[in-house]
């Protein structure tokens, strides 16, 4: 699933198809469940920030992958790596801080 949205991210901003950025949302970043906005143009940054989390935590950026990806619940999760709610919970805000820091638009100058 992950191809596929970095697939269509790279064919929308193709320069040789206009390069015009649409906006798409997507769901399942945010710290509770509700939805968060991300610009298409950003999937292809998140991409490279989720591939630097897998060299510095391959499990975490798994289940960044899963929740963000797969839509999976956090119980869900708990239930798939045979851990708790509250450790999911923990390390899926660690790896969304470790994404966000690899953002160009969180970025410090």
């Amino acid at each position: 699933m992950r191809d596929l949205i970095i697939d269509y991210a790279r064919h929308k901003n193709a320069k040789i198809r206009g390069g015009d950025y649409n906006k798409v949302t997507l769901s399942g970043l945010s710290a509770s469940d509700e939805s968060s906005e991300i610009e298409l143009t950003h999937l292809l940054d998140m991409d490279k920030a989720m591939k630097k989390l897998a060299i510095f935590d391959a499990e975490l950026e798994q289940k960044l992958m899963m929740k963000f990806y797969g839509g999976l619940k956090i119980s869900e999760l708990a239930e798939c790596f045979k851990t708790s709610e509250s450790s999911i919970k923990r390390d899926l805000r660690t790896a969304r801080a470790f994404v966000k820091s690899q953002l160009p638009e969180y970025a410090k100058d």
